[in-house]
């Protein structure tokens, strides 16, 4: 055989500044900083702690820093997990980082100069990545300094400078934090809520109430009920809002956790089981509808069984855990929302105001996480009486020009659909004689 037709080996390894710009290439910023915030919300959870942490975020123009009291990074973790690519097999705790790459995509996002401290309690360790070693293209090891002891509090810090210009920029826009304060409110209300503080240049973070209207003596519950899957945890929470004006938060339709982490947020679409039609099905249209609230918790020490996407900010809709989840949220969406509307059209005939405004102002709310057993034969009732079963809603499509025409020969062309639509059925009644039994 010629040297020429001899076995050779071909080096098909990636440069490192191809891997590294293609790492980075599609996520945006603040996607970068939810990534790095992830890590931290997993250290507590790895670590298993309790008692609330702290996750602080830092930044300027010039330099960029978290810092966080989650316990630190194992030093064998350093090794064996924090810079690879993937999950280790083994990986058994409820943490919302999936598919082990978002602190290495987050940092090599930012800037040139990155510092990586941690203190676990019994040792501190930094990680120095500068500018030479990515321009070195073939040197893919990293430079590892432990001291052995702890520097007196467990802690992991990554402080970047250096920063990409375009990054710079950013960072400086005033607009940014507020956008990037309103994304970590979305994303880890749940966690702000009962297990760690964030807070940005020094002002916390806030999360939104989740409460629910509740009257047990009355029957005036949300829905509730937990059950498995497969590896997947699911509960869901249904009911109503407590207050009418719903504020700026815009605590309405379904909200969609993963881990605790908030995939989907008041969501009314047929993705999350409101109809695409408005007969037989309950679609999003009407201003009592915000009155509706959904929670929707899958929870799972294996976080690829869960159905987020990559970015964590979608559902696998193909899921079959996701799909038997919506086969419930269907049915109470309809459930519900067909008795607000009943609710807030009748009107009780001593007061003349509909019997939702009544019934609404008087009953008491109770926060999410204190509603712990399972409520899943819920009907709501308005003052003992169950509208659900005693009225229904009629909707039909016709011509524009034809309703207009209607509408001015009930004396007003500015009226609402639904009061033209009232006054011609109310009319039918009457001429044809139907007596209300």
């Amino acid at each position: 055989m010629s040297p020429s037709n001899s076995k050779r080996e071909i080096d098909a390894s990636p440069t490192k500044s191809f891997f590294i710009a293609t790492l980075v290439k599609d996520i945006q910023l603040i996607d970068s900083i939810l990534d790095l915030i992830d890590n931290s919300i997993d250290s507590y959870i790895e670590n298993n702690l309790e008692g609330r942490r702290k996750i602080s975020i830092n930044f300027s123009e010039n330099k960029f820093e978290i810092e966080d009291n989650c316990g630190g990074i194992k030093k064998e973790d350093i090794y064996d997990k924090v810079f690879r690519f993937g999950l280790p097999k083994g990986s058994k705790e409820k943490t919302i980082g999936v598919f082990g790459i978002g602190m290495k995509r987050a940092i090599f996002k930012i800037g040139e100069n990155i510092l990586i401290e941690s203190d676990d309690g019994k040792e501190y360790y930094s990680i120095n990545i500068g500018k030479t070693w990515l321009t070195e293209e073939k040197n893919w090891k990293l430079v590892f300094k432990s001291e052995e002891k702890t520097k007196g509090k467990p802690m992991t810090k990554i402080t970047i400078t250096e920063l990409f210009e375009n990054i710079s920029q950013e960072l400086k826009n005033p607009k940014f934090e507020n956008n990037l304060r309103e994304r970590i409110k979305d994303s880890y209300s749940i966690f702000i809520d009962g297990r760690v503080d964030i807070e940005t240049n020094n002002s916390p973070v806030d999360s939104y109430d989740f409460n629910f209207l509740y009257d047990e003596k009355n029957k005036f519950v949300p829905f509730h009920k937990n059950y498995k899957f497969g590896e997947v945890d699911v509960e869901i929470y249904a009911g109503y809002t407590p207050s009418v004006e719903l504020n700026a938060d815009k605590i309405y339709g379904w909200w969609i956790f993963c881990n605790d982490r908030l995939v989907i947020k008041n969501d009314t679409t047929e993705k999350t089981g409101w109809g695409i039609t408005a007969d037989d099905e309950i679609k999003y249209h009407y201003p009592e509808d915000n009155r509706f609230l959904g929670l929707v918790f899958f929870r799972s020490d294996n976080a690829i069984s869960l159905p987020w996407h990559t970015t964590k900010e979608d559902i696998q809709e193909d899921s079959r855990v996701y799909r038997q989840a919506q086969i419930e949220m269907k049915t109470v969406t309809k459930r519900f929302v067909d008795v607000i509307r009943i609710a807030g059209r009748t009107k009780d005939p001593d007061s003349g105001e509909t019997i939702g405004k009544a019934l609404f102002e008087d009953i008491a709310s109770k926060p999410r996480k204190e509603i712990k057993k399972d409520l899943t034969e819920v009907l709501p009732i308005l003052k003992g009486i169950q509208v659900y079963k005693k009225y229904t809603y009629v909707t039909y499509v016709v011509p524009k020009e034809l309703v207009k025409k209607v509408k001015k020969k009930l004396g007003n062309a500015f009226m609402s659909n639904k009061e033209a639509g009232e006054k011609t059925f109310d009319y039918y009644v009457k001429m044809e004689d139907v007596e209300n039994e």
